[in-house]
C-alpha cells in the first residue's frame, strides 16, 4: 500500500512527468535511493500503462530504456549509504591511489590471479564488453589506447591484435573519454550514459598506467556529473576542453588548473576544423553554442528545442557543420550559421562520423550501423545484428566513432561488445577485440567433476560456458546472462538463466526452459537458484515462494508458500549437511526451513545483504554479506541459524561488499569479494587478509573448485579470473620480531606494533590534532587546529546559505547554519597546482558574493594575498568558482580554507559577522613541483637502515645506518612508552658521510618494560626526516603481564594479570580520547577482573592500565 500511496501522490505532484520528460531527468532529480525506484517505476508504469514490469525485460515488450533502469537499479541497491541515499564508490579508490604501499607481512599478498575470460568473440552479439572511447598515437598507426565502459584503459601496440591493461589503478574502472599528450595519457573517470557510474574528474599517466594522478578537474561521486567528451586542441596539446553534465570546462596547462567556461549541460564540443579559435558546443537542451575565442566564452548559434546535440565536423571542410538532434540530421554548409530543416536518420540518437577524406560519406551507428554515400540524403544498412539480408552481424549499441589520422581508409566503432574497424572503401567491418577482458559478469559456476568446465552470466554478452577442451561457447546468441550453476557430478549439465528468472537447463547441447510454471520472467532481475549439494537431481529456486524439483527441473512443488507477502526473494542457501534446511532471504528478513517440522519462520538480518552460504558440517551455522556503506558492517555469521548474529568485519574497508565463499577443508575459513578485491580470514588468523592483487573491479561472485584447489571470482568489468589456494597457519614458535603478539608471517607493521592501529597519536606537527596510527603503519590524518578570528552570519541569515563546498576531494553538503567548523573533513593540495572550487547556494540573491581564503603561511590569519578569487554565483546554478592556486612555498602541512558567502557588495573581510553564513575546512599542503621548501627536495642523506635492540635487561643498542648525507646538523634520537609522545634522550653529532656509514648509541637509561625508538636527522635549517619507529622489550622490569580475554568480545571481557601486579587502576577510553569508566585494583596476587562491555557499540577501544609508574595501553575490540 505504501508504494501505490507514494505513486498516487507523486502523479499527482504538478507536471511530474511532464516537466522531467525523460528517466535520465528523473535520476538525478535526488540522490535518495527508494524515492528514485518509486519514481522509475511510475515512469514505466505511464510509459506503459498495462504491462507488468518483468515483460519489459524480454520478448515482444521489451523496452531498452527499462532494461537499463534495472541495471542502474543493481547496481546502486548494493551501493548505498547507511541513510538509504547514493554511496560513493569513489572514495576508498582515490585513497587507494594516493596511499603508500603498505609495508606488510600477509603472505597472500602476492597470490598471482589469473584472467581466464575467454578473449575472442564468441558470435555477433556474445562479445567481450561495452567500450566507449579510443586514442590513438600521433605517429604510429598500430598503438592506441581504448576505454571501457566499467572495464578500464587498455592499449595496444599491434593494431588491435592483442590488448594490455593499463588502468587497472584507477579508483575505479568507469572511462568514457580519452586524450593523449606525448606521454601523458589523461582519462575520464566517469561512464558516459545515465545508468551507468558519474564522475570523479580527470586521471593522468606519464608511465603507462604504472601510477596514476587525480588532476585539477576533479568532481564529487555523488554530485552525479558525468564527462561526455574531452577534446584536445589541435596544435596546443595540452589545451583541452571537457563536456560534461555540470557545464565546459577548459584547461591550457595540461590540467594543473581548470577554468569553467559554461554552465550549460555539455553533450558534445568540437574545435572548428579549420579555426581552432571556433569551438561548437552541443548542449543537452537542443542549443548549440558557439565560441570566437578558443572556448572562453560562448553564446547561442542555434536552437533545436530539445534533446542532445551532437556535433559532427568535416575534416577537410570546415563550413560543413553538421548536428544530430535526436532522430534527425541537420545540416550547415557556412559555418553553423544556417541550417536545413533536418534530414530523418534511420534511428534515434545514433553516433555520426564523416569519412576521413571524402565528405559525401556519412557513417551512423546505434543499434545496427547505416551509411550514407550523398552526403546525408540516404542511408542503407552496413550490419544487420543477427546476420539478416546478407549483411555482417556486429555487435548492437554503438557508443561512439573515431578515425585515426593515420588510417585515412578506415573508421573505428566502440559497442557494447568491443571494438570494430570499418574499411570504407571495401565496405567490411574488423573485429578488433579480442585480448579486452572487460566482461561484466553479474555470476558464474564452476563445475567439480572437470576442473576446466566453469559459465557465466553477464550484462549485454548473455549466458557462456567454458567447455572440457577450453573453448568458450555460449548457450544463447544474445541477452543478459543472469545466475548459474552446474551439476557437480556431470559437467555437461548446466544450469543458466536470463532475467527475472527465465531459467534454462543445458544439456547434450540443447536448452530447455525449466522455471516452474508460470514463474518464467516472474522472479527478481536476479533469481536465485540452487542445487542441493548432497543430491545433484535437486534444485531449488527462488521467486515470491520457494520451489523445489528432484528431477532437474522438470518439475515442481511449491515448498514454502508466499514468504515476503508476494515480494521477491533475494538470496537462497542449502544447508549441506541437512539439506532440508534452507535459508531465504528478502530485503532484512531471513526465511528459514527447519528440517524437521518443513515449516519457515522469519528473523532479522543485519541488513538487506548481497550473499549467504550454510557452513559445510553445521546447519545452523550462516554467513552473509551486507553491501553499501555503513562502515564495519560487511560480513556476519549466525552459529543458531539466525536468531543472533555476530559482526566479523574486522578490518574490512567500507566498501560495498558482494560475494562470499566457505573454503572446504579448512578451519571456518572464508573468502568475501567487495569493490576492490578478495579478503580471506580463518579461525587462525581473525582478521582478513588480502587475497593478492586485483583491479578495482567489483567481485561479484566466488566459486571454489576443490579438486584443482582453485579460487575463481566472476567481476563485473574484469571477467573471470583465478587464482592457486594456499592456505597458511601462525604456530606458537612462530617468529614475532617486533614482540606486539602478530606473528611476522601475518604481520601488518612490521617493526611496529599492530596494537598501536586505531589509536591517537602526534605527528610532530603543532598546528595539527587528532591523528591515528593507521594501516600504513604510520601516524596520520588529523586536522587544522590553529586558532582564527571569529565569523558568522548575522542572526535572520537567510535562505541564501551554503548547502555545498567542493575543492578536491572535499565535497560538502550542509544546512542553515551561521557558522560550521567542517575541520574534521580534509583534502590535500600540492605546492604548485591549481585546483577548481566550486560553493553552491541553496538560494541566490543579486547581492550575494562568496568569499574565500586559505592560510597558506599558517600565522593563524587570513591576508589579501591568501584569498581566492570566486565568480558571481549563477541565478541558475547557484554556484560561485574559482581556482585555488596554491603558492610553491606554502607551508606544509594542515592549514584552513574559510569559505563565506555575504548579502553585500562591500563587505569582503574573513572576520566579523555579515549576512549569509561561515564555513571552515581543513587543507592539507603537500610537497609539490617547483616548491621552493627544502623538506621537499629532501634532506641531503639516504637511509640505508635502522635496527634497535635490547642488549641487556639495563640497555638497548640503537644503529642506524645513512649515505649521501650532505649539510646536515645532528641525529635527535627520541624515546616513547606508548609509541605515541616521544622524548628526545640524546643528540648524535652527523658525520656528513658521502660514503654508506654507521652510528651507534646505547641507551642505559630502562625504566620500564619496553620502549619504541626513532631517529631523527636534521639540518641547521630546521628541515628534518624520521627513521621508522622499532620496540624493544624488556621482560624483568615487566610489572605485571596483562592481557584480555576474549577479545574479540561481545558483552564482556577479562582483563587477566600473570604475576604480582601491585594496585594499579585500568580505565577504558575511545579511541577519540573519551573515557568510559575506569576502576581501582587493589588484589596484588595474579587475577583477573571482568569488563562489561554490554552497554557499548562494536568498535576498537583502549584499555590502559596504569601501575607503578608506568602505563600499558590494551587494544580491545567490541563485536
Amino acid at each position: 500500500m505504501r508504494s501505490l500511496t507514494t505513486l498516487f501522490l507523486l502523479l499527482l505532484l504538478p507536471g511530474f512527468l511532464t516537466a522531467q520528460s525523460s528517466l535520465a531527468e528523473i535520476l538525478r532529480s535526488s540522490n535518495d535511493f527508494n524515492s528514485l525506484v518509486e519514481r522509475g517505476e511510475a515512469y514505466f508504469r505511464q510509459k506503459h500503462k498495462n504491462t507488468p514490469f518483468n515483460e519489459l525485460g524480454l520478448g515482444v515488450n521489451r523496452d531498452g530504456e527499462f532494461v537499463k533502469f534495472m541495471r542502474w537499479r543493481k547496481f546502486w541497491q548494493d551501493r548505498l549509504n547507511p541513510d538509504g541515499t547514493l554511496g560513493d564508490i569513489s572514495a576508498y579508490g582515490r585513497k587507494r591511489v594516493k596511499r603508500n604501499e603498505r609495508k606488510n607481512s600477509n603472505p597472500y599478498a602476492n597470490v598471482p590471479w589469473t584472467n581466464i575470460s575467454y578473449e575472442d568473440y564468441i558470435i555477433s552479439q556474445i562479445g567481450l564488453g561495452r567500450t566507449t572511447s579510443m586514442v590513438f598515437h600521433p605517429s604510429n598507426p598500430n598503438i592506441f589506447y581504448v576505454g571501457a565502459a566499467i572495464g578500464g584503459v587498455w592499449k595496444t601496440t599491434d593494431g588491435g591484435q592483442s590488448y594490455v591493461p593499463i588502468g587497472d589503478n584507477l579508483p575505479f574502472l568507469a572511462v568514457s573519454a580519452l586524450v593523449l599528450d606525448g606521454n601523458t595519457l589523461y582519462v575520464a573517470v566517469s561512464d558516459h550514459v545515465w545508468y551507468g557510474p558519474p564522475s570523479i574528474g580527470v586521471y593522468k599517466t606519464n608511465d603507462d598506467g604504472q601510477n596514476w594522478e587525480p588532476t585539477a578537474l576533479s568532481f564529487d561521486f555523488t554530485s552525479d556529473r558525468r564527462i561526455y567528451w574531452m577534446e584536445q586542441h589541435p596544435s596546443a596539446p595540452k589545451t583541452i576542453l571537457v563536456g560534461t553534465q555540470a557545464g565546459l570546462y577548459k584547461t591550457t596547462d595540461g590540467f594543473s588548473s581548470v577554468t569553467s567556461v559554461s554552465n550549460s549541460n555539455t553533450f558534445s564540443v568540437r574545435y572548428k576544423t579549420d579555426d581552432a579559435n571556433v569551438v561548437f558546443q552541443g548542449t543537452s537542451n537542443g542549443q548549440l553554442r558557439r565560441s570566437t575565442n578558443g572556448g572562453n566564452s560562448f553564446s547561442t548559434l542555434h536552437d533545436f528545442g530539445n534533446g542532445n546535440v551532437y556535433i559532427i565536423l568535416s575534416p577537410t571542410d570546415g563550413d560543413k557543420v553538421f548536428v544530430r538532434n535526436n532522430e534527425t540530421l541537420y545540416r550547415s554548409y557556412d559555418g553553423g550559421l544556417t541550417f536545413d530543416n533536418g534530414t530523418p536518420l534511420p534511428e534515434s540518437n545514433q553516433v555520426v562520423l564523416f569519412a576521413p577524406t571524402d565528405d559525401d560519406i556519412l557513417l551512423s551507428g546505434n543499434f545496427e550501423t547505416h551509411r550514407s554515400d550523398d552526403g546525408g540524403n540516404t542511408f542503407s544498412a552496413t550490419s544487420q545484428w543477427l546476420g539478416n539480408n546478407g549483411l555482417p552481424d556486429i555487435h548492437v549499441d554503438q557508443r561512439n566513432m573515431f578515425f585515426n589520422p593515420l588510417e585515412p581508409n578506415a573508421v573505428y566503432y566502440t559497442n557494447d561488445g568491443g571494438v570494430y574497424r570499418y574499411l570504407i572503401a571495401q565496405g567490411q567491418f574488423e573485429n578488433l577485440s579480442n585480448g579486452l577482458a572487460i566482461t561484466q559478469f553479474y555470476d558464474i559456476a564452476v563445475a567439480q567433476n572437470d576442473p576446466a568446465v566453469l559459465s557465466g552470466g553477464s550484462q549485454d554478452n548473455g549466458n557462456v560456458f567454458r567447455g572440457s577442451n577450453g573453448s568458450w561457447m555460449q548457450h544463447a546468441r544474445t541477452g543478459d546472462g543472469m545466475n548459474q550453476d552446474i551439476d557437480p557430478t556431470d559437467a555437461n549439465v548446466r544450469y543458466w538463466s536470463y532475467q527475472y528468472g527465465a531459467m534454462r537447463r543445458w544439456e547434450n547441447g540443447f536448452n530447455r526452459g525449466i522455471a516452474p510454471p508460470g514463474q518464467d520472467g516472474n522472479g527478481a532481475w536476479e533469481t536465485p537458484f540452487k542445487l542441493d549439494p548432497s543430491n545433484p537431481s535437486r534444485l531449488i529456486v527462488g521467486y515470491d515462494r520457494v520451489y523445489a524439483s528432484n528431477d532437474r527441473g522438470n518439475s515442481w512443488t511449491d515448498i514454502s508458500g508466499s514468504l515476503a507477502n508476494g515480494g521477491d526473494l533475494n538470496e537462497l542457501a542449502i544447508a549441506p549437511s541437512a539439506p532440508e534446511r534452507i535459508y531465504a532471504t528478502r530485503g532484512g528478513t531471513l526465511y528459514v526451513r527447519d528440517p524437521n517440522t518443513l515449516t519457515w519462520s522469519s528473523k532479522s538480518l543485519p541488513g538487506p545483504v548481497s550473499d549467504l552460504e550454510v557452513d559445510f558440517n553445521n546447519d545452523q551455522l550462516i554467513y552473509v554479506t551486507v553491501p553499501g556503506y555503513s562502515s564495519g558492517q560487511k560480513v556476519f555469521r549466525s552459529a543458531d541459524a539466525g536468531d543472533n548474529w555476530e559482526n566479523i568485519s574486522g578490518s574490512l574497508a567500507n566498501v560495498s561488499t558482494g560475494a562470499l565463499e566457505l573454503l572446504p577443508g579448512s578451519n571456518h575459513g572464508i573468502f568475501v569479494g567487495n569493490d576492490y578485491g578478495v579478503f580471506y580470514r580463518d579461525d587462525n588468523n581473525p582478521d582478513w587478509l588480502q587475497y593478492g592483487q586485483l583491479p578495482s573491479t567489483r567481485v561479484e561472485d566466488i566459486e571454489i573448485q576443490v579438486s584443482a584447489q582453485l579460487i575463481r571470482i566472476g567481476t563485473h568489468g574484469r571477467g573471470v579470473l583465478e587464482a592457486p589456494i594456499d592456505i597458511q597457519t601462525c604456530s606458537a614458535s612462530s617468529a614475532d620480531g617486533d614482540n606486539d603478539g602478530v606473528c611476522d608471517l601475518f604481520d601488518a607493521c612490521p617493526g611496529f606494533d599492530d596494537g598501536l592501529i586505531g589509536t591517537p597519536c602526534e605527528d610532530g606537527d603543532p598546528y595539527s590534532s587528532g591523528e591515528r596510527f593507521t594501516t600504513n603503519c604510520a601516524c596520520e590524518g588529523g586536522m587544522a587546529n590553529l586558532e582564527y578570528c571569529a565569523a558568522a552570519g548575522s542572526p535572520g541569515t537567510g535562505s541564501d546559505y551554503i548547502n555545498l563546498v567542493n575543492l578536491h576531494t572535499i565535497q560538502n553538503s550542509s544546512g542553515q547554519t551561521a557558522y560550521s567548523d567542517f575541520r574534521s573533513i580534509s583534502t590535500e593540495l600540492e605546492q604548485g597546482r591549481g585546483y577548481p572550487i566550486e560553493v553552491r547556494l541553496a538560494a541566490v540573491f543579486s547581492p550575494d558574493r562568496v568569499l574565500a581564503w586559505i592560510d597558506y603561511n599558517r600565522d593563524g590569519q587570513f591576508s589579501t594575498e591568501e584569498s581566492i578569487p570566486m565568480s558571481v554565483p549563477d541565478s541558475g546554478t547557484r554556484i560561485s568558482s574559482g581556482t585555488v592556486t596554491v603558492p610553491v612555498d606554502a607551508d606544509l602541512g594542515a592549514t584552513t580554507l574559510r569559505v563565506r558567502v555575504v548579502y553585500s557588495t562591500t563587505f569582503d573581510t574573513p572576520c566579523g559577522d555579515a549576512f549569509g553564513e561561515v564555513e571552515d575546512y581543513t587543507v592539507w599542503m603537500l610537497c609539490g613541483e617547483g616548491s621552493t621548501n627544502t623538506a621537499c627536495t629532501g634532506l641531503p642523506l639516504e637511509w640505508v637502515g635502522f635496527s634497535a635492540e635490547r642488549q641487556s635487561e639495563k640497555s638497548a643498542r640503537l644503529r642506524w645506518t645513512t649515505s649521501q648525507e650532505e649539510g646536515l646538523d645532528k641525529f635527535e634520537v627520541e624515546r616513547s612508552v606508548d609509541g605515541i609522545a616521544f622524548d628526545q634522550i640524546a643528540q648524535v653529532t652527523a658525520r656528513n658521510l658521502s660514503e654508506e656509514g654507521s652510528y651507534v648509541y646505547v641507551d642505559e637509561n630502562i625504566q620500564a618494560s619496553g620502549y619504541y625508538y626513532r631517529v631523527r636527522a636534521m639540518e641547521h635549517d630546521g628541515s628534518s626526516s624520521l627513521t621508522e619507529v622499532k620496540r624493544v622489550l624488556f621482560p624483568s622490569h615487566a610489572k605485571a603481564s596483562f592481557y584480555l580475554t576474549p577479545n574479540p568480545a561481545n558483552d564482556f571481557c577479562t582483563l587477566n594479570w600473570r604475576k604480582d601486579a601491585g594496585p594499579f587502576t585500568w580505565q577504558l577510553w575511545e579511541v577519540n580520547g573519551k573515557m568510559l569508566r575506569t576502576q581501582r585494583v587493589t588484589d596484588s596476587q595474579p587475577g583477573s577482573t571482568r569488563i562489561p562491555l554490554d552497554d557499548l557499540p562494536p568498535g576498537m577501544y583502549l584499555l590502559k592500565v596504569k601501575h607503578s609508574r608506568e602505563t600499558e595501553t590494551l587494544t580491545l575490540i567490541k563485536q
